[in-house]
């Protein structure tokens, strides 16, 4: 793990502009992030540990070895972040509200994680264990999931996903009858 730059505990950070910034190292605790702008920010070591980002933008952001934990995004947006490149050490994010485009994640212990009323469209989710994963009210475009533990996940008011019951563990999981396309679509099959 790499030495901390800076740390800073318990601040609240209002309409800071971070784009195209380096905060490379620097180490949050229980910090407050609302209205910033992290677009194209090189966050490479960072650790948020019990952060909240309120109504934040996080686009193409660098982030390798960046950890998150405990990490809470309420009505943000998130473009294009690549999840795979973060520590695995402690990860652990909430989104609500927030809208999830184009990210991916692979190989993330998410056992758990809550989604809730936002969108994750596009998003590639790979060889991840989200046992007991909430998706709620979730628009879920073109998002799909490979090698994916997903069992005992909720799906029941979630629209959009792609899910092949063949390449991912599902037992358990539940679904509502009337979204159950996703669950299909792999088997090129028509419901009418």
């Amino acid at each position: 793990m790499q030495k901390r730059e800076v740390y800073v505990s318990e601040t609240t950070f209002r309409s800071v502009d971070y784009t195209r910034q380096s905060l490379r190292g620097w180490e949050f605790e229980a910090c407050i992030f609302t209205d910033c702008d992290f677009s194209y920010a090189d966050l490479t070591g960072c650790l948020f540990d019990g952060c909240q980002f309120e109504s934040c933008r996080l686009a193409l952001v660098t982030m390798a070895d960046t950890v998150w934990r405990d990490v809470f995004f309420k009505k943000c947006s998130l473009t294009g972040l690549d999840f795979e490149k973060c520590s695995t050490f402690g990860f652990s994010i909430r989104c609500e509200a927030s809208v999830v485009n184009n990210c991916a994640f692979v190989r993330r212990e998410m056992k758990g994680t809550l989604f809730r009323l936002g969108e994750l469209r596009e998003c590639f989710f790979a060889e991840c264990d989200l046992g007991r994963s909430v998706f709620d009210n979730c628009v879920m475009a073109e998002t799909t999931f490979e090698r994916c533990d997903l069992r005992g996940a909720d799906f029941r008011t979630a629209i959009g996903y792609v899910i092949n019951p063949h390449e991912n563990r599902v037992a358990g999981a539940r679904f509502s009858e009337h979204n159950l396309t996703g669950l299909v679509l792999p088997f090129n099959v028509t419901i009418e």
